[in-house]
């Protein structure tokens, strides 16, 4: 942790770029999707139903989401 300081603030006092991930690197993504199943109940044939699942990113690097199945 202490290295990665000494070269920010280097950069910082140097005036070079940083990358967009610099604070994020070594971290962790930590999904978490408080409502994690739902039942429909009963529905028409042929009606569509839907319902949406809100996912929040409590980490401390990017979420990637990279594939998706259904069950």
């Amino acid at each position: 942790m202490m290295n990665w300081i000494c070269i920010i603030l280097i950069a910082i006092f140097a005036g070079v770029p940083l990358p967009a991930n610099a604070k994020t690197q070594g971290g962790t993504p930590e999904a978490v999707l408080p409502e994690a199943q739902y039942r429909f109940g009963a529905a028409i044939e042929g009606e569509t139903v839907q319902h949406d699942f809100i996912m929040h990113n409590k980490g401390t690097a990017d979420l990637r989401i990279e594939k998706i199945k259904t069950g």
